[in-house]
């Protein structure tokens, strides 16, 4: 290396505090939900829509009012499954 990046010589003790450092005093960090259910949560709610729009794709491809009703039904009941972990 040349430069100035061939005069860092910093070991593991040096590094693990730079990035302790860094960790604890990040914008991101203050942003991050401290709440422990909220990423299990927000999976079930991103599973949730995931279905419901596969559900809505399929819907548009059959293209026929009574299957329609069937999948709204469909969809209502995936809605339901996040109201009730909320």
């Amino acid at each position: 290396m040349h430069g100035f990046l061939s005069q860092i010589n910093f070991g593991y003790n040096e590094i693990k505090y730079i990035i302790h450092s860094i960790m604890n005093n990040s914008f991101l960090n203050r942003l991050t939900p401290k709440e422990p259910k909220f990423f299990p949560i927000l999976k079930e709610m991103a599973d949730v829509i995931l279905v419901a729009s596969e559900l809505m794709i399929e819907c548009v491809e059959k293209g026929d009012h009574a299957s329609a009703i069937e999948y709204n039904k469909k969809i209502k009941a995936q809605e339901k499954i996040v109201e009730q972990s909320v």
